[in-house]
């Protein structure tokens, strides 16, 4: 039992701070359907941490099985909980989920803290009693204010994940804090990211977060030290620092974190405080992927690709750029895609690939939208279709993706794919002029030029204008030119005007 609820911990460094799009399975949906898989694998694990608790009642293991059992009978909470877990286990005793239940039951009612977090499990997998998650929750929730630990980590991811309540961030934070201040592991790497990302109703503190980093660290926990490392790497005090980055990945990469192992490919590929090698990050990022990173396989991909290290070969970069599309990448999710489209590495297929772009939007991700788009509106691949052009560029540009809101605003201001309207061009113009794009500087100034879709206004539209100018947009020197030229929306000014038109 021990073991699954440790992997049920880890699983939530994967959940908890994953970016999940509106079309994807919730947090808690994931975490159920994983927990279905990973119940009864590697139960050796188990009797391991059962062979521990039994040598309290003596050095002799066959007598521990029978002073337990005995105590057991004899009415104490303890003994009971650990009969439980072995019938649960199927340590030294067929497995019974029955049996298991019942002297997990004993334990419980007699308030032992760590029989009821077994007892909410049992209930949250639907195994030695019927799947109930508000059960499990309520179980696992009495526990957690008994002061178990492990409880209390257990009832912040159920806050984070929606598991038997509703998600919570402040109430996760809360149940993390109270663990991490008596000193559990694990809950200090949860509390340590919530403060690094700014969740739980607190401002982003990565010095705290560092802090909460070192002492899980301290007690030799392996994702505490991939998170030193990553933030080494990227300076999050803003001076990276590469050789702690590679001597924390290290640490890490030994336990088999594979986020670790894909951290020091990074440090090989590009550089960055070694000598950069090809050859170590190709190993790096292979062992990456093997353990399922799904950025590794992107980057593995890419190498085939572009024939670093490794002999060019399309057909091997799509394959592992559809591995990485399939263990939930959206920039693998997007390369896929256009492979697809253009028939590289495999036959194309535009049907994959529109359900590739659609997969990596689903994530969040603003790009896909915009390739789609393009592909639609250029008929690059599709079939040319102005209304899906800008059903994609849409849903990218209400992500706040500027060059998709441009091609809606283009879109609206020449009717294509819906009816012209000014207005929906000018509001759409402005999000993406407003992020520094020339040619929705432009759109803009135009409509401020010309009174289409806003008010006319010669001073805004000069302002406007003047910014597409200096980004280089052809069509804006001219009329920047002409404005100067005439004084209309600013002074006259022939010079100006001429420095505009030998731009």
């Amino acid at each position: 039992m021990k073991r699954l609820i440790s992997a049920l911990l880890a699983l939530c460094l994967i959940l908890l701070f994953f970016a999940f799009g509106e079309e994807a399975a919730s947090p808690a949906d994931e975490f159920l359907s994983w927990i279905d898989e990973i119940l009864f694998e590697d139960m050796e694990k188990d009797w391991e941490e059962l062979a521990e608790d039994l040598a309290e009642f003596s050095d002799d293991h066959a007598e521990a099985l029978t002073v337990c059992f005995e105590k057991a009978e004899q009415g104490d909470p303890v003994a009971q909980r650990i009969v439980g877990e072995m019938y649960f286990d199927a340590y030294e005793v067929m497995r019974d989920l029955g049996l298991a239940y019942e002297w997990t039951m004993k334990a419980v009612e007699q308030g032992e803290s760590e029989a009821m977090a077994n007892l909410s499990f049992m209930y949250l997998t639907g195994k030695g009693a019927p799947r109930d998650i508000a059960a499990a929750y309520d179980w696992m929730l009495k526990s957690a204010e008994l002061g178990h630990e492990y409880s209390q980590t257990i009832m912040g991811m159920f806050c984070m994940l929606g598991v038997g309540t509703e998600r919570d961030e402040a109430r996760a934070y809360e149940w993390y804090t109270k663990a991490a201040l008596q000193g559990y592991d694990t809950a200090q790497v949860y509390l340590g990211l919530m403060l690094l990302r700014g969740q739980g109703g607190v401002s982003a503190d990565p010095a705290a977060a560092h802090e909460w980093f070192e002492k899980a660290a301290a007690q030799d926990n392996a994702h505490a030290w991939y998170y030193l490392g990553m933030m080494a790497h990227y300076g999050y005090d803003g001076r990276p620092d590469y050789k702690t980055a590679m001597e924390m990945y290290l640490k890490a990469a030994e336990e088999e974190i594979a986020d670790a192992q894909y951290g020091i490919g990074e440090l090989y590929f590009f550089g960055d405080g070694v000598k950069r090698d090809y050859g170590q990050a190709y190993e790096w990022y292979m062992k990456a992927a093997l353990q399922g990173q799904a950025e590794a396989m992107g980057v593995l991909g890419e190498m085939y690709y572009e024939g670093l290290h490794v002999q060019k070969d399309d057909a091997k970069a799509f394959e592992w750029f559809l591995k990485g599309a399939e263990s939930g990448s959206s920039g693998s999710q997007s390369t896929v895609a256009q492979l697809y489209l253009y028939g590289i590495g495999t036959k194309a297929d535009a049907q994959k690939a529109i359900y590739w772009f659609t997969a990596a939007s689903d994530q969040g991700d603003a790009e896909p939208d915009y390739l789609l788009g393009r592909c639609y509106f250029e008929g690059r691949g599709l079939k040319q279709s102005f209304p899906d052009a800008l059903a994609s560029f849409q849903k990218g540009a209400e992500k706040g993706d500027a060059y998709c809101q441009y091609y809606v605003s283009y879109m609206y201001y020449r009717g294509l794919g819906a009816e012209q309207s000014y207005e929906s061009a000018f509001e759409w113009g402005m999000k993406a002029a407003q992020q520094g794009m020339g040619e929705a500087q432009y759109i803009v100034g135009s409509a401020y030029y010309y009174g289409e879709g806003a008010e006319q206004n010669y001073e805004s539209a000069f302002e406007w204008l003047l910014k597409a100018a200096q980004n280089d947009v052809d069509d804006a020197k001219e009329l920047v030119a002409h404005m100067y030229e005439n004084g209309i929306g600013t002074a006259k000014n022939r010079i100006r005007a001429a420095y505009w038109r030998m731009r």
